[in-house]
């Protein structure tokens, strides 16, 4: 569910000014790309600058038309720098673990932009990054979501040195034809999936990061929590929401359970949770869904406790809220490739 004002959200500018290095491929300079939709390249490069996300579809849709090249999101994926990120790629790049550089970037992700949200999943064997949108990305949806789990990926490789960094990829799209021209990459992607997520072993979260500084991180941290108070602070009591609602040992807790483990009343929960048009149901619906997917990919639970661990009475329900979410049910897509 998009939040109220989701159309009014805004990224950083240098994504618009990524889009117009890729399109100098092309032939097409900067300014013959930006200049028609207001933007300066000089005024795109400063860190902090920000771009409509309506702005942004419009850039999208000049760099199609001018280059001819639909597969804009691969390219701008496959050179993602974690330098690229300002403040935050700087705090996630001298992180001690891969863990630690991932909880940096999904806690302080609001302050790079609130039209998309990051969250990490730990489930047995395997671990996720989920990317929840928080804005209609309409025709640039593609590019937006590609873009963004490819670059993911490469920042890990490039945080890590690590040549073997396994991992596959979720996305809620249709496979886009452009993607047969791209034999050469080797992140498996699968599409018109429940969720947005890139999917990795979770002893990969232990790998030690190359360019560790634990002094200097602490003043990358400090700088963060700047950030994100100067915009009014975290709502973290979506996110705490949003660690509580499933227990790790099955089933879910009620309303009245997570107020009381988060010293709020059970109205104050739900209104905290309407400010970001949410609902108790909306949240544990979203962790349901994200952790049906991972326990899907495990052969060895049944779907009876697969649906005992996402708290549903019955296999029935699970089933039925599984074909909801997706159009199949989770017996067929537990056997899709």
């Amino acid at each position: 569910m998009m939040p109220a004002g989701g159309q009014n959200l805004a990224i950083p500018a240098v994504h618009a000014l990524r889009l117009a290095d890729i399109a100098k491929r092309w032939g097409v300079s900067a300014e013959q790309l930006l200049s028609a939709v207001g933007l300066q390249p000089s005024a795109l490069a400063d860190p902090d600058a920000q771009v409509t996300v309506a702005t942004f579809i419009e850039v999208v849709e000049r760099t199609r038309a001018l280059t001819g090249e639909p597969a804009l999101g691969i390219y701008a994926g496959m050179t993602m720098r974690v330098s690229l990120h300002g403040h935050l790629g700087f705090a996630a790049m001298i992180a001690p673990s891969l863990r630690e550089a991932i909880q940096i970037a999904t806690r302080f992700a609001p302050t790079r932009s609130r039209a998309i949200g990051l969250s990490m999943r730990e489930e047995g064997p395997e671990a996720t990054i989920a990317i929840d949108e928080h804005a209609d990305f309409g025709p640039a949806r593609d590019v937006v979501l590609l873009s963004l789990i490819i670059g993911i990926w490469q920042i890990g490789f490039a945080l890590t040195g690590d040549k073997v960094w396994r991992a596959s990829a979720d996305l809620m799209l249709a496979r886009p034809a452009y993607l047969d021209r791209f034999p050469e990459m080797t992140l498996p992607l699968r599409f018109n999936q429940p969720v947005n997520q890139l999917v990795f072993d979770t002893d990969l979260l232990d790998l030690p990061l190359q360019m560790a500084d634990a002094s200097s991180l602490r003043v990358a941290y400090e700088d963060c929590e700047r950030r994100l108070e100067a915009m009014g602070g975290p709502d973290d009591i979506l996110e705490r929401v949003r660690r509580l609602v499933l227990r790790e040992e099955g089933g879910c807790r009620s309303v009245e359970e997570i107020a009381h483990a988060i010293h709020v009343s059970p109205r104050t929960m739900k209104r905290r949770l309407a400010s970001h048009a949410l609902t108790y149901s909306d949240v544990l619906e979203k962790q349901r869904r994200e952790r049906a997917v991972l326990l899907l990919r495990s052969r060895t639970l049944s779907l009876e406790a697969i649906a005992e661990r996402l708290g549903y009475s019955d296999v029935a329900n699970f089933r039925r809220a599984f074909r909801r979410w997706t159009g199949s049910s989770p017996a067929a897509y537990r056997r899709a490739p």
